[in-house]
């Protein structure tokens, strides 16, 4: 009996240890798999989840912006401004993609290299760097993409709108601009 005792101890240790090894490496998603502590949503916007470390990256970028703006310290309401409008900003941006998908506005990879590559002409002598930075920066290449989805809005809504020639006299033209409703409803009321 005395034995079993004495085998035990280490047997013990070895399924301690093995257990706690599992639990790190399950839990922490390194096994490939999801894990609890992998799941770090800080929201969802759309249905899309947004990703606490991708926040709080967006969140440092801002602060560190505004540091370089201002230097000095930053109080409470500033770091809460900056989350806030951080937020807003994925809000935002969330909103917008899905609008653009909705309307069939789109924006391909060789729209991309064009502006990437007229972005790179900017800067002569460091076209490569240029390059390399927007390649390894997501958010800066979300800034390139940010005007060709403006010019695309632009022109669909261009596209959209009819254009009526109406003559006009002079003295109408000179008029101080009145709230159309409020014009129509008197105009409803006085016949």
């Amino acid at each position: 009996m005395q034995a079993f005792r004495n085998a035990a101890k280490p047997l013990m240790v070895v399924v301690a240890f093995t257990f706690f090894a599992w639990l790190v490496v399950d839990l922490s998603g390194i096994s490939g798999s999801t894990g609890l502590l992998t799941k770090t949503a800080v929201g969802k916007v759309n249905g899309r989840s947004i990703d606490a470390r991708v926040y709080q990256t967006a969140v440092q970028q801002n602060i560190d912006a505004r540091q370089r703006q201002a230097p000095g310290a930053l109080g409470l309401e500033d770091y809460e401004q900056i989350r806030n409008d951080v937020w807003e900003q994925f809000v935002q941006s969330s909103v917008l993609d899905a609008e653009y998908r909705r309307r069939g506005i789109t924006v391909n990879q060789d729209e991309i290299n064009r502006a990437l590559g007229e972005e790179a002409r900017r800067h002569r002598g460091y076209e490569k760097q240029v390059v390399e930075f927007y390649r390894n920066n997501p958010e800066a290449l979300a800034n390139l993409r940010a005007p060709i989805f403006e010019d695309k809005v632009v022109d669909f809504i261009t596209e959209m709108a009819t254009v009526v020639d109406k003559t006009v006299s002079i003295e109408d033209l000179l008029k101080p601009e009145t709230d159309e409703s409020s014009t129509a409803s008197a105009a409803a009321s006085a016949t």
